[in-house]
């Protein structure tokens, strides 16, 4: 079945394709949303608003305007950002000389270990005051525009700037700081 069809089963509030669609992207949005809020309960809430809201507006998908995926990932990333502003937890740093690595990771497999980096860039990233994580993650992971990720998060193109290199410069001094070398090197 085409995802047109699906699509279209869905508006005419057809059971089956629903779930077939909620199946078919429920881990790409549950991604997503643990991206932007690292707190898993409040991730899944957000997932489950995303989808109601695909479900109610997928009357307005349009796919001469882009790929379904893409108007998923939309929603998804503006329902994480609205849930951020109207929290309050949407904080911008200046000094980024403050900002250290709460918890840290054990290191009990080969440093090389792909699925040991992959952790421990996640929790860099999770660990990063909210406002740099949030221009980080719509600029580097999502390819926002500075332009956009102003729109979006009501803020300057040079202040998105400023936290993005803030952000960078905060990953590589962590990333350093809990490398396993280091970590020898000072114990």
């Amino acid at each position: 079945m085409s995802l047109l069809k699906i699509i279209q089963d869905c508006i005419d509030n057809k059971r089956e394709a629903q779930f077939l669609l909620f199946d078919t992207f429920s881990d790409f949005v549950i991604r997503i949303c643990e991206r932007y809020c690292p707190d898993v309960p409040t991730a899944k809430d957000l997932s489950q608003i995303t989808f109601i809201k695909i479900f109610k507006n997928l009357s307005a998908f349009d796919v001469r305007k882009g790929s379904f995926k893409n108007w998923i990932q939309r929603i998804a990333i503006n329902e994480c950002l609205q849930f951020l502003r109207k929290k309050k937890l949407l904080v911008f740093v200046d000094d980024f000389s403050t900002v250290r690595l709460t918890e840290e990771l054990e290191d009990d497999a080969p440093s090389d270990d792909h699925l040991l980096a992959h952790a421990r860039i996640r929790e860099l990233i999770d660990a990063l005051p909210s406002g740099y994580r949030t221009v980080f993650l719509l600029s580097e992971v999502d390819g926002y525009s500075h332009k956009q990720i102003g729109e979006e998060l009501g803020i300057s193109e040079a202040t998105s700037r400023s936290q993005l290199f803030k952000a960078k410069k905060a990953l590589k001094k962590n990333w350093e700081s809990t490398s396993p070398i280091r970590k020898a090197l000072q114990g």
